[in-house]
C-alpha cells in the first residue's frame, strides 16, 4: 500500500486543479445518475475536505461518467468529474480497487 501523501484536498488539487475547499455545499452538483451511487457528488467533496480516505473506495468516485452536468450547475466551477478522476488515480496509487459491485459500463 502506498504511503499517505497528505490531505486528500491537496492531493485532488495537485492532480486535478480543483479546489474543493471553495465548495459551499449548495447541492447543485447533484447528478441524475447519482441515485444509484452510494454518495452524492457534494458528499464526496465534503469527505475529501474532511480527509476521509474511505471516499477512495466509494462507488461514486468509480462510477462518475464525467457527463459535466454537475460542473455546469456548480456556482463555484468545481469540475466533479475531474475530482472523481483524481480520486481514482490516488486510489490506484494506494492499491485500492473499485468496489466489487461497481456498475460502471
Amino acid at each position: 500500500m502506498a504511503v499517505n501523501r497528505g490531505p486528500l484536498r491537496f492531493i485532488v488539487l495537485n492532480l486535478s486543479g480543483q479546489d474543493v475547499g471553495v465548495c459551499n455545499q449548495c447541492k447543485c452538483c447533484d447528478c441524475e445518475l447519482a441515485s444509484s451511487w452510494d454518495l452524492r457528488p457534494y458528499e464526496v467533496i465534503q469527505r475529501v475536505r474532511d480527509d476521509d480516505e474511505r471516499v477512495l473506495s466509494c462507488r461514486t468516485v468509480w462510477n462518475c461518467q464525467d457527463c459535466q452536468e454537475c460542473y455546469m450547475n456548480c456556482s463555484n466551477d468545481i469540475d466533479f468529474g475531474a475530482v472523481a478522476y483524481a480520486l481514482r488515480q490516488e486510489a490506484q496509487k494506494r492499491g485500492i480497487h473499485p468496489p466489487a459491485d461497481n456498475t460502471q459500463s
